[in-house]
């Protein structure tokens, strides 16, 4: 697996997603709150709106209910409004939180006629179903009726759900069941299902943010939605993007810096987005196999892939299958992952990384600067 999963398509703008577009600010607050927070420290560099250092410019803002960061050298640097406006799109698509979002079209469009759909939108579905299939249905997007069942999806619950609700649910959720085409690009559902993009659609909004700035002729960018990282060329420094990858225990400090040149960093962690029914912590990540939130000694996972979306879905997937598990399929498939896992008390924690992993750091723990971080 050096190679992405499915190459994306090329940005489009199709005159339906045109007329969906009315001005909105972008998702911020509870929408995509809830959603899975990578874990990716931000240590050093300050991001600001028309920040300049040593010929780079940068953006930061809000999206999809977490911030986003872009530091460029470009031929042509898009602007700001570009840059958010991209964006929009993204979330004007994919979010759950948006009764106007094309998802939220498409969960209530009826069973067994196809739903007209952008490429963007079937290319996720794809990876998805890629990672599904790796997976065997532990990492599903149709999960989404266990996501609202657990409360995190756009409505809060009081009480935790029922173990008969639960099963209820986990017949619904397929993945099998959601078919995809290319030509005409359209999804269709075999039964009465709802899917949630929030385990994969913010690198998805990362990758779109990079083909924007590599088509202004941007030689070095670094693009960050909530943790989700992908670098091309170098930093300020004149040296591989310095990444410091976020110690699991809450402390902030990085307890790994990788050197990276060019591709993305997801990470998918238990610590972040949680709800506590009686005294219990639940995690956001959800197995769809079992409908309840993963329980495992699995701290944090960080994968290293070519794209963000995909990065952003094997991390969530391995995280789910846990630290044997998900190390197995990752070294099966020669995926750069690090797994970070709780010690009995879940007070301190170990690290075992995939070959791919160690192969990856090795080869680039030349150009590590140990007084500086990007991220």
């Amino acid at each position: 697996m050096d190679t992405p999963i499915l190459s994306a398509p090329k940005r489009r703008r199709s005159a339906s997603i045109r007329r969906r577009i009315h001005g909105e600010t972008l998702a911020t607050g509870q929408a995509w709150q809830r959603a899975k927070i990578a874990f990716l420290s931000v240590c050093a560099l300050t991001l600001v709106l028309g920040c300049q250092r040593g010929g780079y410019e940068s953006f930061s803002g809000n999206t999809m209910g977490t911030y986003y960061r872009v530091a460029a050298v470009c031929a042509s640097l898009p602007t700001r409004a570009a840059i958010e406006n991209e964006l929009r799109i993204v979330d004007e698509v994919m979010s759950n939180y948006r009764q106007d979002s094309l998802v939220a079209h498409f969960n209530h469009h009826p069973v067994g006629i196809w739903f007209d759909a952008p490429r963007s939108l079937v290319h996720v579905v794809a990876v998805a179903h890629q990672v599904s299939e790796m997976s065997t249905g532990r990492f599903d997007i149709t999960v989404e009726p266990l996501v609202s069942a657990w409360g995190f999806g756009a409505s809060e619950v009081e009480q935790q759900p029922l173990n008969e609700t639960i099963q209820k649910l986990v017949n619904v959720v397929d993945y099998r069941e959601l078919e995809f085409r290319a030509e005409p690009p359209a999804l269709r559902k075999s039964s009465e299902l709802t899917i949630d993009l929030s385990g994969i659609a913010k690198g998805y909004g990362v990758d779109q943010i990079a083909e924007l700035l590599s088509e202004n002729e941007c030689k070095q960018y670094l693009v960050d939605i909530g943790g989700e990282i992908r670098v091309e060329g170098l930093n300020r420094y004149g040296k591989p993007w310095q990444i410091g990858i976020e110690a699991p225990d809450g402390s902030g400090r990085a307890h790994l810096k990788v050197a990276l040149k060019n591709g993305a960093l997801a990470t998918t962690g238990d610590y972040r987005n949680i709800r506590e029914f009686g005294g219990q912590i639940f995690t956001h990540v959800i197995d769809a196999t079992t409908g309840y939130p993963v329980n495992h000694g699995l701290a944090s996972v960080t994968v290293q892939r070519p794209t963000a979306v995909e990065a952003d879905a094997l991390a969530t997937a391995l995280f789910i299958l846990g630290e044997e598990e998900g190390y197995r399929l990752a070294v099966v498939n020669n995926i750069a992952a690090l797994f970070s896992t709780w010690n009995e008390s879940r007070s301190d924690y170990s690290v075992r990384m995939t070959p791919a992993m160690e192969e990856f750091i090795g080869r680039n723990s030349k150009h590590l600067d140990s007084n500086e971080l990007d991220v």
